[in-house]
């Protein structure tokens, strides 16, 4: 298959990329009646693939950290050159994020770069952007459509108290102010469209068509997938200069 992200990078390996998603069975769940479950579950892992091949495309000296309560989308983060850190259990995406941030902390990172692995169409130039802005800005917050944040970069380790959720834009702004960060808020038109209502699926559904296609070789199963087993915060699988660790694999094979 070409590579349909071909282009320049950049050097800016004190950043890591952290990526939370949910375990396919609570994922996508507004989109049920459009599409059904297994639809919208296909359509979860159609998107986490896409944002991991993007990156891996367009900016490969990125470090990737999948957050999830989800053994298999741990496994499978790996197998696409991600670190992985399996939470306990579905947690909310400000603790997972928080959980992301003391992980980078502990491992040196300067910055994060938090995104959702579900946004409808990647564009090389929009990332550029935020990267761009974070070398003049503390915090660079992307507005999502609906006021909520789809791209926060800011330096840990900190005090910052993540605040996603409707709305989270301007709760980030006023965040970084009170932490004495200079932040700068984007507005990118396609990194501010993910996929969680109906109305972002028909609006989507040309870019989603390219998704669904290049996601045809995906070999899974999504009952075994989606059986919303997790594994114990025991268990955590990571990716240290390019070495593939995994701690207690037998937790793993027990939930399977």
């Amino acid at each position: 298959m070409a590579n349909i992200y071909a282009g320049r990078t950049g050097h800016r390996k004190n950043i890591l990329v952290a990526m939370p998603m949910k375990a396919l069975m609570r994922a996508k769940t507004r989109l049920q009646r459009a599409v059904g479950a297994q639809g919208r579950q296909r359509l979860a892992l159609a998107l986490f693939h896409e944002s991991q091949r993007f990156f891996t495309a367009c900016y490969p000296e990125l470090e990737r950290l999948v957050v999830t309560p989800s053994a298999a989308i741990a496994r499978r983060a790996q197998t696409l050159g991600a670190s992985a850190l399996l939470e306990p259990c579905e947690s909310g995406l400000n603790l997972a994020v928080e959980r992301a941030a003391e992980w980078a902390a502990t491992r040196r990172y300067e910055r994060i770069l938090v995104v959702p692995c579900d946004i409808i169409s990647w564009r090389q130039e929009e990332l550029a952007q935020v990267l761009d802005q974070a070398d003049r800005h503390q915090v660079v917050v992307v507005r999502s459509a609906d006021g909520g944040t789809n791209g926060l970069c800011l330096p840990i380790p900190g005090s910052f108290t993540f605040r996603f959720g409707r709305g989270s834009a301007d709760r980030h702004l006023i965040e970084a102010q009170r932490c004495g960060l200079s932040p700068v808020s984007l507005h990118l038109p396609a990194l501010s469209r993910d996929l969680d209502t109906p109305l972002d699926y028909s609006w989507g559904q040309v870019a989603l068509a390219g998704v669904i296609d290049r996601a045809r070789h995906i070999d899974c199963d999504i009952a075994s997938m989606s059986s919303g087993k997790t594994a114990p915060a025991a268990y955590v699988a990571e990716r240290s200069l390019g070495k593939e660790i995994e701690i207690a694999a037998s937790i793993v094979e027990a939930h399977r």
